[in-house]
């Protein structure tokens, strides 16, 4: 996979000056591919949202964690961690 990654972005790359990334994580994985990489974070306004307060009698915490692929985003370590804590 990481190989059919490497060759999209070498034939857009040749072509293609700039890039743009959402956050310092993407900008690893292009910055080798392209003359200049802007960095452009999702933003979010925070008015648009309540804030939501985890209810005392809970057991322990919510973890979400959507990878986008499991073994490039450590999802093992993450499991491993969790079950240790045994809650």
């Amino acid at each position: 996979m990481k190989s059919t990654i490497n060759a999209i972005l070498n034939r857009f790359s040749s072509v293609i000056d700039h890039a743009i990334a959402a956050d310092r994580e993407l900008y690893r994985y292009v910055y080798d591919h392209y003359k200049v990489v802007h960095i452009a974070p999702h933003f979010i306004n925070v008015e648009n949202y309540d804030p939501s307060y985890p209810k005392k009698d809970n057991k322990g915490p919510l973890i979400v964690h959507p990878p986008s692929n499991r073994n490039l985003k450590g999802t093992h370590y993450l499991l491993e961690a969790v079950q240790k804590l045994n809650w």
